[in-house]
C-alpha cells in the first residue's frame, strides 16, 4: 500500500527534474484523492480539482484557440494558488473534447514552472500510462519517459 511518505520520499527524487511532475496512478476508488487530499497538510502544498485550472471564460472561446489559451488560463489559476507544490485531482476533466486539449502535454510544460503532483485514473504497465474514462480503461494512452514520475496505488 502506497503512504504519503512513500509519495514524499519520490516527490524529493523528482522534484529536482525539469518536469516537477509526479503521477498518483490508480483506478477509481484505489485512495489516490485520500492521498492527495492528505499532502495537502504540507507546508506550501494545496489541492485543486483540474476542473477549477479552467475558468467559465476559457470554454466560451472558440475550441480552435483553446489549446493556445491553456497554458496561460492553466498558469494564472496555480499563480493564484501561491503555492510550493499543487495538488491535482480529477484531472479526467482536462481530457473533454470539448475542451480540444492535449493535457498530459499540458500539465508536464506547467510542471517546468509550477510543480505539480496529479492523481490519474487509470493505469500505468511500467511504459505506458493509460487513462480510464467512462468505464473505458484505455480511454487514453501515453508513453512513459522517465518512469520515476509514477507511483501506482
Amino acid at each position: 500500500m502506497v503512504t504519503e511518505t512513500d509519495i514524499l520520499v519520490r516527490w524529493e527524487k523528482v522534484s529536482g527534474d525539469e518536469e516537477r511532475l509526479l503521477f498518483i496512478v490508480g483506478a477509481p476508488g484505489t485512495g489516490k484523492s485520500r492521498l492527495i487530499r492528505g499532502l495537502a497538510l504540507e507546508d506550501g502544498w494545496k489541492y485543486i480539482e483540474a476542473k477549477d485550472l479552467l475558468d467559465e471564460e476559457f470554454v466560451e472561446y472558440g475550441r480552435d484557440m483553446r489549446p493556445d489559451l491553456a497554458p496561460s488560463a492553466v498558469c494564472s489559476a496555480l499563480k493564484n494558488c501561491d503555492a510550493k507544490v499543487v495538488l491535482v485531482d480529477n484531472v479526467e476533466v482536462l481530457f473533454a473534447p470539448i475542451l480540444n486539449l492535449k493535457p498530459l502535454e499540458l500539465l508536464k510544460n506547467i510542471s517546468k514552472q509550477f510543480p505539480l503532483i496529479v492523481g490519474w485514473r487509470g493505469a500505468f504497465d511500467g511504459r505506458k500510462l493509460y487513462l480510464e474514462h467512462n468505464g473505458n480503461k484505455q480511454y487514453a494512452s501515453y508513453d512513459v519517459e522517465y518512469i520515476d514520475h509514477i507511483i501506482t496505488i
